[in-house]
């Protein structure tokens, strides 16, 4: 959309424009989701009778994704037949 106006109010009804992109920011600029995806490894891990980790030490894996997080919490390589069902 070049040289395009953003819609407003007052223009809106004369002036209306497609959207050409969405873009999702997931990995945390926006929003901190850091302590909800630690809560989420920790019920994980307390399903499978292991110990919660501290949000301390989760913290520096959350942008690596949930691979990462998996590894962190269950000591398993990506390659560990018991990686996949805790992935999926």
């Amino acid at each position: 959309m070049k040289n395009s106006k953003p819609v407003t109010h007052a223009n809106s009804h004369t002036n209306k424009q497609a959207i050409d992109t969405v873009l999702f920011d997931l990995d945390g600029t926006l929003v901190d989701t850091a302590p909800d995806l630690a809560l989420s490894l920790n019920i994980l891990l307390k399903l499978h009778q292991k110990k919660a980790l501290p949000f301390e030490k989760i913290r520096p894996e959350v942008s690596n994704g949930a691979a990462a997080l998996i590894t962190l919490g269950f000591k398993l390589s990506t390659t560990d037949q018991k990686f996949k069902p805790l992935h999926t």
